[in-house]
């Protein structure tokens, strides 16, 4: 439960705007990454202030909203949609004055850093300070946060690699982009770094690799050996582990008479549909179609 920071700064966050969640309790228990509420917005004129417990992110991941906000006194007039997101520091007062509301629903996350601190992120990638906005637009931003709500949707399937990815994606990217000083860079992966991570990818299925292990087996923190390995590699860890897990199960098939069940446990994937649906988005075509067409055993 590496991302499990307390749930205070997010059941506050959901109560000052009366919002309602979404997501069932059993879903979000199954999530391992940074915690955040999807929650529908009340219809019609209505009036809320609330103050920030944490850095704040929202995003309207669908409708629009037609509102008033005022911050630290100043006033905005917003006709917000979807892709709209905001993001404030903590201990910020803010009121709401919504004047229409258009089947809006928003994604909640509030960004504890201190806590995330230990665990595993450094010192130095903790930027108390962000750029707050009242408004503002990133689509690849907008892309991770989505991405974040469909695994919680489909009830976790990718594992907790996945969730963790993700979530330091997200806070890499605020950093990056929302940060009030640089992100010292560093170098690629060398040679002992990749042979270690090559031997735990080799021991483990990717449900039971966590970002916290395989950072600390290099010697480094999260959300370090994330933009890293992204550096060296143009891929996040779990993309790269999942692209080698299909590659050697696409060799089973081809060159054994192993059933597709037996592929799915020697590849190391969580389940056979999991692994149906990745192999089909990656190659077009299902497992069986593939068997069929290189000519090897029938599955079962």
């Amino acid at each position: 439960m590496v991302f499990k920071l307390g749930r205070t700064a997010l059941d506050e966050a959901a109560r000052s705007r009366e919002n309602a969640s979404l997501l069932a309790p059993s879903l979000t228990a199954a999530w391992n990454g940074l915690p955040f509420a999807w929650v529908g917005t009340p219809e019609g004129p209505w009036t809320s202030s609330f103050t920030t417990l944490a850095p704040t992110l929202s995003l309207i991941e669908s409708g629009a909203v037609t509102s008033r906000m005022t911050v630290g006194g100043r006033g905005y007039d917003l006709n917000a949609s979807a892709g709209s997101l905001t993001l404030f520091n903590a201990e910020t007062r803010v009121r709401v004055s919504q004047v229409d509301c258009r089947d809006a629903r928003r994604l909640l996350l509030p960004l504890d850093l201190t806590a995330l601190e230990h665990q595993g992120l450094e010192r130095e990638d903790l930027l108390v300070n962000l750029r707050q906005a009242v408004e503002f637009y990133d689509p690849a931003l907008t892309a991770v946060l989505r991405a974040m709500l469909r695994e919680v949707k489909r009830g976790c399937p990718n594992g907790s690699l996945y969730a963790e990815s993700l979530s330091c994606g997200v806070l890499a990217h605020l950093i990056r982009s929302r940060g009030q000083a640089p992100v010292r860079e560093r170098g690629k992966l060398t040679e002992w770094q990749w042979s270690r991570l090559n031997e735990l990818i080799a021991e483990k299925p990717m449900s039971e690799l966590t970002l916290m292990e395989l950072s600390t087996s290099v010697g480094m923190s999260k959300s370090q050996f994330v933009r890293i390995f992204r550096k060296s590699t143009g891929t996040s860890p779990h993309q790269f582990i999942v692209h080698k897990q299909l590659e050697v199960a696409r060799g089973l098939i081809r060159s054994s008479n192993s059933t597709l069940v037996d592929v799915v446990a020697k590849a190391g994937f969580a389940s056979q549909s999991h692994f149906t649906r990745l192999f089909r988005d990656t190659y077009g075509i299902t497992p069986g179609e593939f068997r069929r067409r290189a000519g090897s055993a029938p599955s079962r």
